[in-house]
């Protein structure tokens, strides 16, 4: 783990990805620092700050407040310079963080920053987030003589050196902050421990310095042991968030899932019963169009019917009449035996055969055209 110094510190070289969803449904852009050609996590260290209230440790969240007296006017400096800069980096992209380009004075209203200013008398203080694992605080703390330490030791106006970690930018839906969390704490107060050690450093031979220094080394392993471990924590509980946030997704997938399949069984049901609707409507149309031309073909044949008894009555009636001409032509010619009177009847005769012909001409067309129809 790399310490950047904040007072060679360059803006110039943070390096901003792509925002991503975190979880709670904010986005978090992740920043590097380019050193050496190297991408590397942003730690910082803070001068000796003097706590206002300790460490403040609820449920879900931790956090420490710190006075920024005059004495410090460059680390004060240094993040006011970075959140100056996190605006204009957050104006040139606020179409990716936010739902639309936005102009510079609602970016500045929207950014939240971790300084806040007090009376003009007093000091501001800078608040920075301390991780919370399971309830339990997942920061190294240590005292002046660099043991580990629980966070009640941490009391009001105790002097403190903090490790910062510069995780990225949060993004909300109306506002913005930056991502900073302590690392470690180192205290630097001796009235920690009620008792007072009694071992006289003066008498100690080159042997036992030797071994001081030993036990140091061995202290100093202890102590990259437990950011070690922190850091596995801190791990640990990115996965678990991620693992959550991809149950999420996949939840919300599987209900898109389901509701486009509703919407598609719903839609081939429509359309069933209005294909049927179709059916049964040209079903209904062609019966009723059957039954007309069963009804107009009836009432053909019924007129060819009459038309051809007709016909017939008139062949009948002419027929008759040809039998009476036929006697009354016998009697005439018993009775009178008249040349021209034979001749007349012999000429009606003639006229009435060939009325009947024609009309069994007429009877034999009207007899083809209702084959062919």
């Amino acid at each position: 783990m790399k310490i950047i110094d904040y007072k060679n510190f360059h803006l110039s070289k943070i390096i901003y990805n792509n925002p991503i969803k975190s979880r709670g449904g904010c986005l978090i852009t992740n920043v590097k620092y380019k050193l050496d050609n190297k991408d590397i996590p942003i730690f910082i260290q803070t001068p000796k700050l003097k706590t206002l209230n300790g460490i403040i440790l609820n449920d879900t969240r931790s956090y420490i407040d710190l006075e920024l007296d005059r004495k410090h006017l460059k680390f004060y400096t240094f993040l006011t310079n970075l959140d100056e800069h996190n605006i204009n980096i957050t104006h040139s992209y606020s179409g990716d963080r936010f739902d639309s380009k936005l102009p510079m004075d609602i970016i500045d209203d929207y950014y939240n920053s971790n300084i806040k200013m007090n009376k003009m008398e007093s000091c501001p203080n800078v608040k920075f987030k301390i991780p919370v694992y399971k309830g339990r605080i997942s920061c190294g703390i240590f005292g002046n003589n660099s043991f580990p330490l629980s966070y009640e030791h941490i009391k009001k106006n105790m002097e403190i050196v903090c490790i910062l970690e510069l995780k990225g930018i949060k993004y909300y839906k109306q506002r913005f902050e930056c991502d900073w969390q302590v690392s470690q704490i180192r205290t630097f107060s001796d009235s920690i421990l009620n008792t007072k050690c009694l071992v006289d450093e003066s008498i100690m031979t080159d042997f036992e310095t030797e071994i001081n220094s030993s036990l140091l080394r061995e202290e100093q392993a202890n102590i990259d042991n437990v950011i070690i471990e922190n850091n596995k924590l801190n791990e640990e509980s990115k996965n678990l968030d991620k693992s959550q946030d991809e149950r999420q997704d996949e939840r919300q997938d599987e209900r898109q899932d389901e509701r486009q399949d509703e919407r598609q069984a719903e839609r081939q049901d429509e359309r069933q019963a209005e294909s049927q609707d179709e059916s049964q409507d040209e079903s209904q149309d062609e019966s009723q169009d059957e039954s007309q031309d069963e009804s107009q073909d009836e009432s053909q044949d019924e007129n060819r019917f009459e038309e051809d008894s007709n016909i017939d009555s008139e062949l009948l009636c002419d027929l008759k009449n040809i039998e009476e001409i036929d006697l009354n032509q016998n009697y005439n010619d018993i009775q009178n035996k008249n040349d021209n009177e034979i001749k007349k009847l012999m000429n009606d005769i003639e006229l009435l055969k060939n009325s009947v012909i024609n009309k069994d001409k007429q009877i034999q067309k009207l007899k083809n055209n209702e084959i062919n129809i």
